[in-house]
């Protein structure tokens, strides 16, 4: 569970001294965070070698994006480093970072309750190599609202895209 407080807190270092320090005992762990999902997540997948999932939902406006976003960016962070790989592994999280740009410019669009509303869902995969690092990434949208493109509310737009060209 996470709470999108609209603004940044400023624990941020903290969160991400925790997310860089895989060595941590489970009894450190710090407050509810996404980061703590995150390499929880990532901590699973390395020990076990079974899959993981995380699951981002809520209301519009609550904040999912955002979380996705700092969970690929700790991923992208637990990624090994001084090995080989680490390198790819972090340039792999930041092009997830820009193209997830590039998406929400053709599913975001403005509502009456957000000015950067997700109008469709996401599935994000990232696969890790044997080293644990950073192999592939794909993002697959699913039903996108396709009325707003020729008809929408007063006080909203269409998807940002069409205001971009």
């Amino acid at each position: 569970i996470s709470v999108n407080p609209h603004k940044r807190l400023g624990h941020l270092d903290d969160f991400l001294r925790y997310c860089d320090d895989l060595d941590r005992a489970e009894d450190e762990l710090l407050p509810p965070h996404v980061y703590r999902i995150a390499r929880a997540a990532f901590t699973a997948l390395v020990r076990t070698g079974k899959s993981q999932s995380i699951l981002v939902s809520g209301d519009s406006g609550a904040g999912k994006t955002e979380a996705c976003k700092l969970v690929v960016a700790c991923l992208a962070r637990l990624a090994p480093s001084g090995r080989a790989g680490a390198t790819e592994a972090a340039l792999g999280g930041a092009l997830m970072l820009e193209a997830r740009e590039f998406v929400e410019a053709w599913g975001n669009a403005t509502t009456t309750q957000n000015k950067n509303s997700s109008r469709f869902g996401k599935w994000l995969a990232v696969e890790l190599d044997a080293e644990s690092a950073i192999h592939r990434c794909s993002l697959q949208p699913y039903l996108l609202e396709r009325s707003r493109v020729v008809v929408h509310g007063p006080g909203e737009r269409s998807y940002h895209v069409f205001y971009q060209m």
